[in-house]
């Protein structure tokens, strides 16, 4: 290239799995202007795969950075924890703040996309040979890239 005819490359990521994790790695590098795929190999949605999650602010705090909305009633609030011996008495207790919440509230949005702008989904609710020659052919393309 010659001085002047320089042009930006657009950073790339291909996010592999699209659940908690995936979905919040995809939606950061997005922010950082990334072009990003997610490719999940599971049929269908994950929101109803969990099952009740833990929280607590930080959680909160990154799906915030991330461009994800965070209901106000993702979940309940628990104000610590609290040690059964056998015979059912309190044998232990831990103040520990967090919100339990479900599984759902916290993937569904994070799969919902932000501000209306979806994520680039590889998924399909009834996985054939149609469904695997296109994510093949989609992996060659970013490969290529």
């Amino acid at each position: 290239m010659t001085k002047g005819s320089e042009r930006k490359v657009r950073q790339r990521a291909l996010v592999i799995g699209g659940s908690v994790g995936g979905l919040f790695a995809a939606h950061l590098l997005r922010k950082a202007s990334w072009d990003v795929a997610v490719f999940e190999r599971a049929a269908g949605g994950l929101g109803d795969r969990g099952t009740g999650i833990g929280t607590r602010a930080e959680l909160f705090a990154a799906m915030q950075r991330a461009g994800i909305a965070a209901e106000d009633t993702a979940g309940i609030d628990v104000s610590g924890r609290v040690g059964l011996g056998p015979d059912g008495r309190v044998i232990h207790e831990r103040p520990l703040r967090a919100v339990t919440s479900a599984w759902s509230r916290i993937w569904r949005p994070a799969a919902a996309g932000d501000a209306g702008r979806a994520l680039s989904w590889e998924q399909d609710a009834a996985p054939d040979r149609a469904t695997c020659g296109r994510c093949q052919r989609n992996l060659r393309r970013w490969r290529a890239r």
